[in-house]
C-alpha cells in the first residue's frame, strides 16, 4: 500500500473505510476495534475514531517485509496549539453538529471564549489517550 493508495482516504477513517481498508465487513472491523486488534479511539458508545496514518503505521508493522515496530504517529502534530471547530471536524472527519455535540457534552474537552469553542491541543491529546483502546503507537 503506498502513499497514493492512502491518500483516496481521510485522516480520520469511518468503520467502513476501516473495513474497506482490512477487506473485512464492518460488524468485523466494529469487533477488531473493540478488541484493540485496530488502534482506534471510542469517544462514545457508538463513535470509533480511526486516524489513517496509525492504521497503516500498525499495517506497516505487522507487515512479512516490515523493518521494525510501528513507528510512531502524532495525529495532532500539524494542528495548530488552539483549534476550533473546523480543524476539530478535518480531524475527526464528523460534522459541525456532531463536534459541537462533544463539545457540549464535554466528550471533547473544550472553552467557550467570547461564544466560540477552543480546543487545545494538548487537552485534547490527554482526552484521546484516555479512550484509546490499544497503547500509544
Amino acid at each position: 500500500m503506498d502513499d497514493d493508495y492512502w491518500a483516496r482516504f481521510p485522516e480520520a477513517l469511518t468503520t467502513a473505510d476501516v473495513a474497506r481498508v482490512l477487506r473485512i465487513s464492518e460488524s468485523t472491523a466494529r469487533r477488531r476495534l473493540d478488541g484493540a486488534q485496530v488502534p482506534g479511539y471510542r469517544l462514545t458508545e457508538q463513535s470509533w475514531i480511526v486516524f489513517r496514518d496509525e492504521l497503516r503505521s500498525m499495517l506497516d508493522a505487522v507487515s512479512n517485509r516490515a523493518s521494525g515496530p510501528a513507528a510512531v504517529v502524532d495525529v495532532l502534530a500539524d494542528y495548530p496549539d488552539e483549534l476550533g471547530y473546523r480543524e476539530l471536524m478535518r480531524l475527526l472527519g464528523k460534522s459541525k453538529p456532531t463536534v459541537y455535540a462533544w463539545l457540549d457534552d464535554a466528550t471533547i474537552p473544550g472553552h467557550q471564549v467570547e461564544g466560540r469553542w477552543v480546543v487545545f491541543r494538548h487537552e485534547l491529546r490527554a482526552a484521546l489517550d484516555a479512550v484509546r483502546n490499544v497503547p500509544r503507537l
